[in-house]
């Protein structure tokens, strides 16, 4: 069958869409439960069946309360649909309720158009959901972090410690004990005590039993080398026949317990009491999974489908109760190792989420900012109920993976989807929702910039740029980071409105005299056309960036294309200048400058510098130098030197935003940070940073120059000059 534009699809990694609708596929629990309710079978009519009950009295009914209490989730945007249908009519517009169900009549059998069951929201008349701030999010609700801890394993490798410590330990213990008691003159098997043969034979039953059942220490009790195997063996054999020990076999155990004695001490001695009495502590100590379990417990008291506003209880030291019920140790702490985990499900504001670790990437930033944006987007609807409908479909529609797209295709945008449509006219922007929308934005560019200033801006946190920015009334020409091996050969016009306005914010600077930046010839391009796939591009800034790359063709080998697009991210600053220049540099941002350039520093370094040890198999002349063995080299990979080009220009910026007097203090902190690196890097680097230095007195770096100034770019078509 084929779907519809606007269907949210199953998308892999990579941007390639591998199977049916989310809103398809096998019948969900909540659906399976309706259905024994309904008294309809679960079969392939089923969904059918379900929209057409949401569509009739009782199920409008139903949704017409959820609507009123917002009891309901939306994990895809599909699940919105009936909601918004049932919003249409419950406010006159049956017509606009007709229309929107004519589209999607053709998938009424195959997708869920109405929304998961959920707690209703404690809020008041206002539409929002509970009373968590607007600008506080969670990495994921309490629901997915409840199902992460009830999955998590413990590792084999600390079950079969704690197995040793409290079966295999003590089981080699009572057959030491057992031969110790028959030595004679440092000699064993020499006097049997009365009734040793019956105890021998009832241990030997009972490590039979053991080796047979299932069990985690394998090779350390299954060899036969083993102490266990041996003594277990021997044993056998002295407990059914104690003539049958040959003389080297008595002179094993004798062996056996003088390596014993040795090592740990035999039964009855204090170096053997203390050893076993630390590793019963050990093995007594709750494991990962007990406290994962005891946490999940916890959690129940929390609402699924939300975060939590503290971890105060949570993390709380075990109760008697707890202890009783659990056979937990009562006041003992949880681990810290678990705190990372139902730290996911914190509520906060995304600057303390990133100061925690719990937002460790510029990705994971995109992931909770239509939690910020949600509401901001949904605050121009006057309704509250279809303003929390609003939110929540906003949200769920920004959850979509990415498709990958050729000619210059866009995603589908929320006011594609049939059912956001047709309450597009619900929603007001006024100089309120613009001013919050602006606020938001700002926010989420200033803690990407502060939080990993050494990474370009990922496209799935510029989606959520580009969206607040529609809202906020700012016009802004965002562009995405194009993939080098399906690049077509065009660029669209958003780029070039990028990098005219880039050139104009970097006129003058360091960053201009750097990449030597065309700024009148960019100002004077205006040759804007349609290309045969109906999109807007320039062929002048193509042209540009392929001069620049020193290319002559407009595309080809996934290495060559990097180079031309390259140039299209330092001519438009991948959108920093645009984003800086257009939202202002914020008080945060100019604070941190200094900071961001250093930290970006760090990153070309640590991008550039892989310390591996030469290979064992060398001649050890290759390995030695006249005062001793050689050091580790230093290498890089081609990845490491595109990422370590993006850091490096990325830092150019920052520090061309800076004063004069601090720019001079980075540049003195860069020098004495070249010359404390291995004298390796400094000689393939040198190239870079004397470019660096001559940018600073006002020179380009070029052909022109002294020829050791290079101009640091990360794509090159031959091996690059860092790698060679």
């Amino acid at each position: 069958m084929t779907w519809p534009a606007w269907a949210t699809l199953e998308v892999a990694h990579g941007g390639f869409a591998t199977g049916p609708p989310l809103a398809g596929g096998e019948l969900l629990e909540h659906e399976r439960e309706l259905l024994t309710r309904l008294g309809e079978p679960a079969d392939p009519r089923a969904r059918s069946a379900l929209n057409g009950w949401y569509l009739g009295e009782d199920g409008q009914a139903e949704l017409r309360a959820r609507l009123r209490d917002g009891a309901y989730h939306i994990a895809v945007p599909e699940e919105a649909a009936l909601l918004v249908v049932t919003w249409l009519r419950a406010h006159g517009d049956d017509d606009g309720a007709r229309l929107l169900l004519e589209q999607l009549g053709p998938y009424l059998g195959q997708l869920r158009f109405y929304p998961q069951p959920a707690a209703a929201a404690p809020d008041g008349d206002d539409g929002r959901d509970g009373d968590r701030p607007h600008d506080h999010v969670c990495l994921q609700p309490v629901a997915i972090t409840m199902r992460q801890l009830d999955r998590l394993r413990e590792r084999e490798a600390i079950l079969a410690q704690r197995e040793a410590a409290l079966v295999w330990g003590p089981l080699v213990d009572r057959m030491v004990a057992l031969f110790t008691e028959t030595v004679v003159a440092g000699w064993p098997c020499q006097h049997y005590p009365p009734g040793w043969a019956t105890r021998a034979q009832v241990l030997v039953g009972e490590v039979n039993l053991r080796l047979g059942a299932p069990h985690r220490c394998r090779r350390r009790v299954d060899h036969p080398r083993q102490n266990l195997a041996r003594l277990h063996a021997l044993l056998g054999q002295a407990a059914g026949d104690p003539r049958r020990l040959t003389g080297h076999e008595v002179g094993e155990v004798r062996g056996l317990l003088h390596r014993i004695e040795a090592q740990r001490g035999l039964p009855g001695s204090e170096r053997l009491r203390l050893l076993r009495g630390t590793q019963k502590q050990q093995a007594a100590r709750p494991t990962r999974v007990e406290w994962a379990r005891l946490l999940s417990a916890r959690l129940q008291r929390v609402p699924g489908d939300r975060g939590m506003t503290t971890l105060a209880g949570l993390m709380a030291r075990v109760s008697s109760e707890e202890a009783v019920s659990r056979g937990l140790p009562a006041g003992a702490e949880p681990p810290d190792v678990l705190l990372r985990v139902v730290q996911r499900s914190f509520e906060a504001p995304i600057e303390r989420l990133i100061e925690l670790g719990v937002i460790g990437s510029a990705e994971t930033l995109a992931r909770v900012v239509p939690q910020i944006a949600g509401p901001v987007v949904a605050a121009g609807v006057r309704d509250p109920s279809l303003r929390r409908l609003y939110d929540r479909l906003y949200q769920a529609f920004r959850r979509r993976r990415s498709l990958l797209l050729l000619w210059l295709q866009h995603q589908v945008r929320l006011s594609e989807l049939p059912w956001a449509a047709a309450v597009s006219g619900a929603r007001v922007d006024d100089g309120a929702t613009r001013a919050a929308a602006r606020v938001a934005l700002g926010r989420v560019v200033d803690a990407a910039l502060c939080g990993w200033p050494a990474t370009i801006l990922p496209n799935k946190l510029l989606q959520e740029v580009r969206a607040l920015t529609e809202r906020a009334g700012v016009v802004l020409p965002i562009v995405d980071e194009l993939a080098a091996d399906i690049f077509m050969g065009e660029l669209s016009e958003t780029f070039l409105l990028a990098a005219q306005r880039a050139a104009r914010f970097v006129k003058g600077t360091l960053y201009a005299t750097y990449y030597d930046v065309p700024v009148v010839r960019l100002a004077a391009l205006d040759d804007v056309a349609t290309s045969r796939w109906g999109t807007r591009i320039s062929p002048g800034f193509m042209q540009l960036c392929m001069e620049r790359a020193g290319t002559d063709t407009p595309f080809g080998r996934a290495a060559h294309n990097g180079m031309i697009l390259e140039q299209a991210q330092i001519l438009s600053t991948h959108n920093l200048a645009v984003l800086i220049g257009g939202l202002g540099l914020s008080p945060r941002v100019a604070a941190r400058l200094p900071v961001m350039a250093r930290r970006c520093w760090d990153e070309v370094v640590r991008s550039l510098t892989i310390v591996r040890p030469r290979p064992a198999h060398r001649l050890r002349a290759a390995h030695e130098t006249p005062t001793g063995p050689a050091p580790p080299r230093c290498e890089a990979s081609r990845g490491g030197v595109k990422n370590a080009a993006y850091a490096w220009r990325q830092m150019i910026l920052f520090v061309s935003l800076l004063p004069a007097a601090a720019r001079g203090e980075f540049l003195e902190w860069a020098s004495s940070r070249m010359r404390g690196e291995p004298e390796e890097f400094r000689r393939r680097f040198g190239p870079a940073y004397a470019g660096l230095c001559l940018a600073a007195t006002g020179v380009t770096p070029g052909v022109s120059t002294a020829p050791q100034a290079r101009v640091f770019v990360g794509w090159s078509t031959d091996r690059h000059w860092l790698l060679a």
